[in-house]
């Protein structure tokens, strides 16, 4: 036992040292170099406690250098090796979404489902990156996504939330009749449900049923 824990200690002071020296390197602006020591870091002192510091100052000078990519890969594998670290993963896919990124969004929010991270906020996160990131004429694509989204409604009948996105989502795709159907389901569900009614005042709107719209609308 002492043996294993003296060789610990040892990979321990190991990591230090190179998380220092890292340091220097990036303070002098030599990002390729500490690259290279975080990197050897990684083989090295796997099994050390802190060895989450070399993932993220590996990330960071991915994200220094713009290569959100690389950075998004380090985030998966330090999360991997460290769960309590998918909360800083979701974190990074919804700041990845809110700023329109969607591939990295998706790639994340793909990899925590892999993750048996269980979500049905993500599961709807993944499905609105998906709808940003097929282009307009991948009809299988589009075709797929349409029974994804139809099936995920199936699969939560009682959530309005869910109801009010698959309509929402159908209503920019120009499928009105799909659109009109789901926002009525979620206003069975959650009759006050804000962005429902504009939605449905919407639809009524461009089916031409003016007077409805205008109990929707509060015109």
């Amino acid at each position: 036992e002492g043996f294993f824990l003296k060789l610990f200690h040892k990979k321990d002071n190991e990591l230090k040292k190179s998380l220092s020296k890292a340091n220097d390197f990036i303070e002098r602006a030599n990002f390729e170099g500490a690259k290279d020591i975080l990197i050897n870091a990684l083989y090295t002192c796997k099994n050390c406690k802190n060895i989450q510091f070399a993932y993220l100052k590996l990330a960071d000078i991915a994200m220094s250098q713009n290569d959100e990519a690389c950075a998004i890969r380090y985030y998966i594998d330090l999360s991997k090796k460290r769960p309590e670290y998918r909360d800083l993963l979701m974190f990074m896919a919804n700041l990845y979404m809110q700023n329109n990124k969607f591939e990295f969004a998706l790639e994340i929010f793909e990899k925590l489902k892999s993750m048996k991270v269980k979500n049905l906020q993500m599961e709807l996160n993944i499905l609105h990156c998906k709808s940003n990131t097929i282009k307009s004429d991948e009809v299988e694509e589009t075709d797929k996504l349409d029974e994804e989204y139809k099936n995920f409604a199936k699969a939560n009948p009682k959530d309005a939330k869910v109801n009010y996105e698959t309509a929402n989502y159908f209503a920019h795709n120009g499928d009105l009749d799909c659109a009109f159907e789901y926002c009525q389901n979620a206003l069975n569900i959650s009759p006050n449900n804000l962005d429902a009614t504009k939605l449905m005042g919407l639809l009524l709107l461009i089916k031409g049923d003016l007077d409805a719209a205008k109990q929707y609308l509060n015109v």
